[in-house]
Parts: C-alpha cells; structure tokens; sequence
C-alpha cells in the first residue's frame, strides 16, 4: 500500500480555531491552544506533591504501574471503608451555568472489585472523602457505591435535592475491565454522558444545581470490605472553555 493511498486530509495552509475579527485570526495556522483550561494527565509521571493524597492507613500507596497507556495504581489498606485518595492541588475548574462557555471531562480506567469498591472520579471541591456525598457537597463526577457494580453521574452543588442531580445508573462494571466514562456541558443547562464512546443520556442543570466553587480533579477509592481493593487511572481530562 503507497503511504498516499491512506485516508488523509490535508491542510498545508493550517487549521484555525480563531474568531475572524481576532488578532490570530488570519495568522495563527493551528487551533488556538488558549481557548480552553485544560488538565490532561495520562500519568505517565506522577509527583505525589502535585496533588493532596488522603489515606485512612499508611500501607494505602499511590504508583505509576506499568501498562499501556500510562498507569496509575491506587492500591488501598486491608480494612473496610479505608479511603485510598488523590486529588490534584491547587483547585482550577469552576464551570458556571448558562454562559456558553462548555466543558468536557473523561476519564478510563478500571477496579479489581467492582462490587465491594467504591469510588469517585472527577471534579469535586477539596474533599477528605470523595466518596462520601454528606461531603461532596460542590462537584462533577462519576460515583459508584458499595455493594453494587453500577456507576452514576452527578452535578451537585449541595446535597439535598433541590441543589443535585444525578443520572441514576449508566453502566454496569466488570472486574479488571477498562471502562471510558465522559460528559460534555453544552454551556446552557445540558450535561451529557457517555460510557465507552456511546452517549446514553443527560441530566439537566440549573443555577442553584452548577456548582458555585473552585474544583479539581480527583480519583477516590474506599473499600467496601475488610480485603485491599485496586483502582488503575489510565486517564483523567478535563477542559474548561474560557
């Protein structure tokens, strides 16, 4: 096969994401990279400074495990409802509703247990337990329980109904099985969800449901019986329009 036969679109001038009416407009040849805030971590590295880990036992660790892809191995303590958590410091993101402004967020990864684990990933405001919703009362994230295999989005600013919705649930999980799960805002009072690429619904948004404070990425893990449990981070992305 001739390398020319491939499927390839060519732009030898560039591509430009600019307004025309801007000073990169007619210049810039590529996407301008400043239109979004983005924090996009294949960890690859990871420096434990960078981010607030929680550990209900000190035998908790936090690794880089090798894998395709870049992987991060959170391996918990051998007791039930230990918390083995990282979350990324300073928080950055604070996504406000009904400006147009849009936001996308995913993240792939997978539980050695996916019955007797809980774990939430995300965004959610500075948290000593992402797991637990009586805390997370500010966050966007994806959440599954103790004792079940199906996992949930939710957009709370507060935990009561009238401040929080949640997709009920979306997916059911597999042992030692990568699952993708993604959501985009629409910057209007639409956040969408996908499982593995597929949109499978939305839940709607108001004021006093968007959170109202600065958040960051976080991956939570707490285990759901007295036996240590794994969570392996492949990627977490989130991006915020400007």
């Amino acid at each position: 096969m001739s390398l020319n036969s491939l499927l390839v679109t060519r732009f030898p001038g560039g591509v430009n994401a600019s307004a025309d009416n801007t000073i990169w407009g007619g210049s810039m040849p590529f996407p301008d990279p400043t239109l979004f805030h983005v924090f996009d971590e294949d960890f690859d590295y990871f420096l434990a400074a960078d981010w607030t880990v929680t550990e209900t036992q000190a035998g908790a660790t936090q690794a880089l495990t090798a894998g395709n892809g870049g992987l991060l191995l959170l391996t918990n303590s051998a007791a039930d409802d230990d918390i083995n958590q990282v979350q990324k410091v300073p928080a950055a993101f604070l996504p406000v509703f009904n400006t147009g402004k849009r936001f996308f967020m995913k993240s792939i990864f997978q539980l050695a247990d996916v019955l007797q684990s809980e774990f939430a990933v995300g965004i959610q405001l500075a948290n000593v337990n992402g797991t637990d919703l009586a805390v997370a009362t500010d966050g966007i994230f994806f959440l599954k329980v103790d004792g079940a295999a199906t996992v949930a989005f939710y957009v709370r600013q507060a935990n009561v109904a009238a401040n929080s919705v949640n997709s009920g649930a979306i997916a059911t999980l597999v042992n030692a099985t990568s699952v993708e799960l993604a959501c985009f805002y629409d910057g209007g009072d639409r956040f969408y969800y996908s499982v593995n690429g597929v949109v499978t619904g939305y839940v709607t948004v108001s004021a006093a449901i968007m959170p109202n404070v600065v958040l960051a990425p976080i991956i939570s893990l707490r285990n759901g019986e007295a036996v240590a449990k794994t969570f392996t981070a492949d990627k977490l992305f989130v991006a915020q329009e400007r």
